[in-house]
């Protein structure tokens, strides 16, 4: 089955996605555990102060991550399959990280203005901070570019007739469709 390029390199943005997410979801039930377990030892020994809104913090931050991460892998295995509904998924997911990257964005802008007034850690250099918004502004400008680009590239007439059910696989779509 021939599959246009966009897509499969989609399916690899998503891949290392839901396995980020995935990753994320593991981590966070470790130290919920971790959390968890520290609030019901002895008031003698070490525990977090309240540890138990941690935990069910901790513990919805886990649920989500790993509800995010099934809805990336099965939105992949969707546009694999070149299935209409996984053409939407992946629409959604575009218009949620382009939002929350320019949301993301705002936010590092308005705390970089905001810096030089917060008093910093004593043993922290101020460009220590600059190389931290930097770094993420980036990573945020980066992932807003491929979520432009899905919205974009899925929208395409060309890449809409990829994922319509009479798509035979084995011809490349015509020009005037």
């Amino acid at each position: 089955m021939k599959r246009p390029i966009g897509v499969t390199l989609s399916c690899v943005v998503l891949g290392f996605n839901g396995a980020l997410q995935l990753l994320g979801a593991i981590l966070a039930a470790v130290a919920t555990v971790l959390v968890y377990q520290s609030s019901q030892r002895p008031q003698g020994d070490f525990s977090l102060q309240n540890s138990g809104f941690l935990a069910a913090v901790l513990l919805g931050v886990t649920l989500i991550s790993a509800v995010l991460a099934a809805w990336s892998i099965a939105t992949l295995v969707g546009l694999a399959r070149l299935r209409s509904w996984a053409r939407y998924s992946i629409l959604i997911i575009g218009g949620c990280v382009a939002a929350l990257s320019l949301l993301s964005i705002f936010g590092l802008v308005f705390a970089a203005t905001l810096m030089p007034s917060l008093a910093t850690p004593p043993n922290v250099p101020a460009s220590t901070m600059h190389v931290v918004f930097i770094s993420e502004a980036l990573f945020w400008v980066f992932a807003g570019a491929i979520a432009g680009w899905w919205l974009v590239y899925f929208n395409l007439r060309t890449t809409k007739t990829y994922f319509l059910p009479g798509y035979q696989p084995d011809y490349p779509p015509s020009p005037n469709a």
